[in-house]
């Protein structure tokens, strides 16, 4: 009996911990736009994200960049 109740307790368990990993991606959704607030389609964006440690002026601890043209929406999936 003990060792059906710790065998179902080991079992919760390792099903809690793998529920609680964080996803490997950052998803994103932004409108591209220029000076005037206008949103800009089929022209090329540049478009670069980092995260800083610590600051916002901190060490840079990842960074990716993207080149893409937008639609009238533009949605990334950072990873």
């Amino acid at each position: 009996m003990k060792s059906i109740l710790f065998s179902f307790a080991l079992m919760v368990s390792t099903v809690v911990a793998v529920m609680a990993q964080v996803p490997q991606s950052i998803k994103y959704q932004a409108v591209a736009r220029n000076s005037s607030g206008t949103e800009i389609a089929s022209s090329p964006v540049s478009v670069r994200f980092s995260i800083l440690d610590g600051s916002a002026t901190g060490p840079v601890v990842y960074q990716e960049s993207h080149n893409l043209t937008p639609t009238s929406l533009v949605c990334l999936l950072l990873h």
